[in-house]
């Protein structure tokens, strides 16, 4: 703290910091530094703008020249873009939605991190809650200058808040490994690991709520998901934390909890949709519907679904048909193998009629079937195209 200049704002959340002890600790520490401290505590889960605001404005009033935020991901998301604030007399929130500009000076700041599983002491991103436009979003702040990660002080956390912070850290993992390009690649084997990790580091932690090495284990999982490193070459969409987002702006629910709930129903959903009524003993048909250049990877899961009706055309003439309609990274070899692969599966696994069996797609869509025309000519009963794209 030595090359920071004398007023730091302590910011954090309720009363576990001070009752663990670590608060003392740290004011002991910033005074033995020669440090001036000022107090802001208070900072819900869930930080809110309006809270941002309070704290800017104390940063200017007091003149504050360092951020030091002791907590979980909402209290450094808050300290984040309070460092943000504290720089311009613009409204940081109309300058990033509407303005499309974004900071480039902050007030410096540190974290120490007392609730792990948010990583977000790794980036500068931040999520707000902004009660008077009832959203709930990211936006971007500072860096951390330094941070500090003792597992020590996730002790004094509630156990369930503990647990919803692995959780948080695992759904970083899925967002980012189902992501594209969904070919091997060691970013996604690196992600494989940690998601092994801190499933078997959580249900450890659920036995023995003191298990040290594995607190330990927790937290470092929780920096690796959100350090940027499983992120690199990857096209990500973070669909269930958006669906979250908008969930805890009107519920203010624990964001990890929040996140349990929904990932499950939505990857169910985005997957494979079998009709719930579903019987073994009867056959169905099966229509494969592949997108056009729209509904590629990088135009998010399932535009192919939104943008081309086909499927849903076709249901109109059998309800009982199975809608296949794959994610496709390509126009090419491996999406034409994708193809295959998983018409084979739906073959394989569920009774379909081979007589009912379909395909259909338009520019690269209709391409990719015309790729290999003896093997889908095995597969597909009837074929509906145009390669011309």
């Amino acid at each position: 703290m030595g090359k920071y200049e004398k007023k730091v704002l302590l910011a954090y959340g309720g009363g576990s910091v001070k009752k663990s002890g670590v608060y003392d600790s740290i004011i002991a520490m910033l005074k033995d530094a020669g440090k001036e401290v000022v107090d802001f505590p208070g900072i819900m889960p869930n930080p809110t703008y309006a809270k941002v605001q309070e704290g800017a404005a104390l940063v200017k009033e007091k003149q504050i020249d360092f951020i030091l935020a002791v907590g979980g991901g909402s209290v450094i998301d808050c300290c984040k873009i309070i460092s943000a604030q504290a720089r311009t007399e613009k409204d940081i929130w109309e300058m990033e939605f509407t303005d499309y500009q974004y900071s480039t000076e902050f007030v410096p700041m540190g974290a120490v991190v007392t609730a792990s599983g948010t990583g977000a002491e790794m980036n500068n991103g931040a999520v707000i809650t902004n009660e008077e436009k009832k959203l709930k979003t990211g936006i971007w702040g500072a860096y951390a200058d330094f941070v500090v990660l003792d597992p020590v002080y996730t002790l004094f956390v509630p156990i369930k808040q503990v647990i919803s912070g692995a959780f948080d850290t695992l759904s970083h993992c899925m967002e980012t490994y189902f992501g594209s390009p969904r070919m091997t690649n060691v970013s996604d084997e690196i992600n494989e690991a940690i998601m092994r990790n801190v499933i078997r580091n959580l249900w450890l932690i659920v036995e023995d709520p003191k298990d040290m090495e594995a607190r330990r284990e927790l937290m470092w999982d929780s920096a690796m998901a959100e350090n940027g490193i499983l992120k690199l070459a990857k096209v990500t969409d973070f669909q269930a934390h958006m669906i979250e987002h908008q969930l805890g702006v009107y519920t203010n629910c624990n964001h990890g909890c929040g996140l349990a709930v929904i990932q499950p129903v939505l990857y169910r959903h985005i997957c494979v949709r079998i009709l719930d009524h579903y019987d073994s003993e009867k056959t169905y048909g099966l229509y494969v519907t592949l997108p056009g250049y729209e509904g590629l990877y990088f135009q998010g899961t399932g535009i192919n679904l939104r943008s081309e009706d086909f499927a849903f055309e076709a249901q109109k003439y059998d309800e009982n048909m199975i809608i296949v309609a794959p994610q496709l990274d390509d126009c090419g070899e491996h999406s034409s193998d994708k193809t295959i692969a998983v018409t084979e599966y739906f073959l394989s696994h569920y009774n379909i009629d081979k007589e009912q069996v379909y395909i259909n797609g338009y520019s690269g869509g209709g391409y990719l079937f015309s790729r290999d025309p003896a093997v889908m000519g095995r597969l597909f009963g009837q074929q509906e195209g145009d390669d011309r794209g």
